[in-house]
């Protein structure tokens, strides 16, 4: 078993439908991972470094304290397996092979996929000088081929971190319900698996790889509805305001092109084939945000299923807490 990256996997909300208003148009420093009895770098746990203010940019000024903190941050763990949490099951670990993998995709309707290479079945053995291969090739560059595949990323990995040659998912799950969202992740806390969630592969730093990982892949789920005038429904006499809302595999291309043929402005950002749900957890700035603020901070209302499963609405009005730590604290930071 392997108990790196602990911090990546079952630490968040993992599945969203986030709703936020229209107007009309006229170093993250999270849990340990633990390695056990070895020296590991985790960038993570402590700080050492000493931003330099009044110099650089701020853009510099992030990406600085984020590199100083990688290259400064090591830690050695000296532990015995008891009193560490339990590994991952992840292949090629015995473990491995008694994952009732059948079952999970009874329960999710024939959903579940393995996962491979996306060149391995146009590309593999001799078939690298085929036309098919040449197409498949030629395919990846073009942005939204890359985000409507479950085993493709848009970043290739981050230095030192993550790359996609090493930390692709085993299993993904072609998610198109609630439900399906929910006995996948119940399914990974029964059998101690590492979970992770993509919608189109965006993030620069791997939330959503994993090696040996089972995956929530929500692109599938494209529902826009309007609500013409939305209010908590634990309050419903404040006054409603227009909104709309959105699944998780919904892309800014998507739901702009929604917003110009019924004559709203939505608040997203500028890359149209980026995935509205993880943008929006993130902040969220785009073109119009100097006039309305971030995405994040439109956010009315998001439905969550947490770590454990369970199905929660949270606004101001209910899970207040969870709420505020959805309106830009990133993927996979909310709950357990």
């Amino acid at each position: 078993m392997d108990c790196r990256s602990r911090w990546m996997h079952f630490h968040g909300a993992y599945y969203f439908e986030i709703l936020i208003p229209v107007v009309p148009f006229a170093c993250y420093h999270g849990p340990a991972s633990y390695c056990c009895g070895t020296t590991y770098i985790c960038p993570y746990t402590t700080r050492s470094h000493t931003p330099l203010f009044g110099k650089f940019s701020i853009g510099y000024l992030l990406f600085s304290a984020f590199t100083m903190c990688r290259a400064t941050c090591k830690v050695t763990l000296a532990c015995s397996r008891q009193s560490l949490p339990q590994c991952r099951c992840v292949p090629p670990s015995p473990c491995w092979d008694s994952i009732p993998w059948e079952s999970l995709n009874s329960t999710v309707g024939g959903k579940l996929m393995r996962l491979d290479q996306p060149l391995v079945k146009k590309c593999g053995g001799d078939k690298i000088a085929s036309p098919a291969c040449a197409k498949a090739v030629a395919g990846l560059d073009d942005e939204f081929t890359v985000t409507g595949l479950p085993n493709a990323y848009m970043h290739t990995g981050l230095f030192n971190v993550w790359n996609t040659s090493m930390n692709l998912p085993t299993y993904a799950v072609a998610a198109k319900s609630e439900a399906d969202i929910q006995n996948s992740v119940k399914f990974a806390v029964r059998h101690n698996l590492r979970l992770v969630v993509k919608a189109t592969g965006h993030d620069w730093y791997g939330r959503s790889a994993a090696a040996g990982a089972l995956m929530i892949w929500t692109h599938l789920r494209k529902n826009i509805t309007a609500i013409a005038s939305w209010t908590p429904e634990a309050n419903r006499t404040s006054r409603g305001v227009p909104a709309v809302t959105v699944e998780s595999g919904v892309q800014f291309s998507d739901l702009y092109l929604w917003g110009m043929q019924h004559g709203h402005l939505v608040i997203g950002g500028t890359c149209d084939s980026v995935g509205v749900g993880g943008c929006w957890l993130g902040g969220c700035y785009g073109t119009w945000s100097k006039l309305y603020g971030s995405a994040a901070s439109n956010l009315l209302q998001a439905k969550v299923v947490l770590a454990n499963g369970t199905l929660v609405v949270t606004n101001k009005e209910s899970h207040p807490e969870l709420f505020w730590s959805l309106r830009g604290g990133g993927g996979g930071v909310a709950g357990w």
